[in-house]
């Protein structure tokens, strides 16, 4: 049933999307002169030129995803949020969780070749929501006036030139494309209030400057983020402010709540209360993008092995988690994977995963997860040695 609605889903926003684009383009055609489009649109004059409009095109397509996406990433780090994710299309760069350090990947998850571009605040301050409002802004912002500007001077060169060269009918049409792609991406971020799981920009925006509940909520997610990323113990984690996500309609808030309820009961010993927060997150994870859910069942494989002793759950979600977020050398991942050792009573692999997950922590651990790694790795080393004698 979940499966045919996500189905429904996907051909109803691909119906809309080509039924916008189909409209966008009969206005463009109407726009320009017939001569000129059938210099653009027509049969080219060679095949060389076809597959470069072509290439142009596409490039075009991704310009304008790229731009509005890189508008929110620059202001964010402008004022002072942490570089955390930019995907546009295929193209992803991410922080690595090991390392630290900003690198390149291929994005294969459907539900972000839209883009998304993620800066997350290390600290809390005042005025958070109104630098994410600003941030939220910068997006649709920067799509009108490029997009505005692309098609102007597009405009401007069909009206003073014969195009009689290939490469200006090649650059004309990355113009038109980057131009009309564009100023979609601004109706589309700024006229619905949703897109998939996630607010637009728009709808984004005026949840951070409205006040009452909205803003409420949106300060609790922000606040808990930066207290995350500033290196307190998750043990120390705003209760309130998670219980107040936790009862909200939003799946995405209520599934985040969760995560951090998880991780604030881990940090303490509690470890019920930790396996039932984990699994309530696990429940919600369908309708949230792959990272997301991929991220979700690392933690419930390490809570069903290292919590209910569960190891054949454990490997089963274990597989379920694409090779892609489980091929990575980090804490995180060699931790799930003593733990499940553990699960199995294979002692000696249990204790080799712990001392590698030890060894690529950085000494001493700085941000709030590497603290939390630590601790549950030590306790893995501990419950190793019995198992041993």
């Amino acid at each position: 049933m979940k499966n045919k609605k996500k189905v429904l889903q996907l051909l109803a926003g691909g119906l809309i999307g080509g039924l916008a684009g189909f409209l966008s383009m009969r206005l463009l055609l109407a726009l320009i002169p017939k001569e000129t489009a059938q210099l653009l649109f027509g049969a080219p004059a060679g095949p060389g030129e076809g597959i470069a409009k072509a290439i142009f095109g596409l490039v075009g397509v991704w310009g304008g995803i790229a731009v509005h996406e890189l508008a929110h990433l620059l202001t964010g780090l402008a004022l002072g949020f942490r570089f955390y994710l930019y995907v546009a299309g295929f193209l992803g760069v991410r922080r690595n969780p090991t390392t630290d350090r900003v690198e390149w990947y291929v994005n294969r998850d459907p539900n972000m070749f839209g883009g998304l571009a993620g800066t997350v605040p290390v600290r809390q301050e005042s005025h958070l929501r109104q630098k994410l409002a600003a941030i939220c802004a910068a997006g649709p912002l920067a799509s009108l006036l490029t997009g505005a500007l692309s098609m102007g001077l597009s405009f401007y060169v069909i009206s003073r030139s014969t195009l009689d060269s290939p490469l200006t009918r090649v650059l004309l049409m990355f113009g038109l494309v980057f131009g009309l792609i564009s100023l979609l991406l601004f109706l589309a971020t700024t006229v619905p209030s949703r897109t998939g799981p996630f607010f637009t920009d728009r709808a984004r925006f005026f949840r951070l400057i409205s006040g009452g509940h909205d803003a409420e909520v949106e300060q609790a997610v922000l606040e808990l983020i930066a207290h995350s990323q500033s290196g307190l113990p998750h043990a120390d984690l705003n209760l309130n402010q998670i219980s107040l996500l936790i009862n909200e309609p939003e799946p995405f808030f209520r599934s985040y709540a969760h995560g951090l309820a998880y991780a604030r009961h881990l940090d303490r010993g509690e470890w019920d209360a930790a396996f039932e927060h984990i699994e309530t997150a696990n429940a919600l994870s369908d309708e949230q993008p792959s990272t997301f859910k991929n991220e979700i069942w690392k933690d419930l494989a390490f809570a069903q092995a290292f919590i209910r002793n569960d190891a054949d759950a454990a490997r089963q979600t274990w597989n379920r988690i694409l090779p892609a977020f489980r091929q990575q050398k980090t804490a995180h991942l060699f931790m799930i994977q003593a733990a499940m050792a553990l699960a199995d009573r294979q002692p000696d692999q249990a204790r080799q995963f712990a001392e590698e997950g030890l060894s690529v922590l950085p000494e001493p651990p700085v941000k709030s997860d590497d603290k939390l790694y630590k601790k549950l790795l030590v306790l893995v080393q501990e419950r190793v040695n019995p198992l041993t004698v």
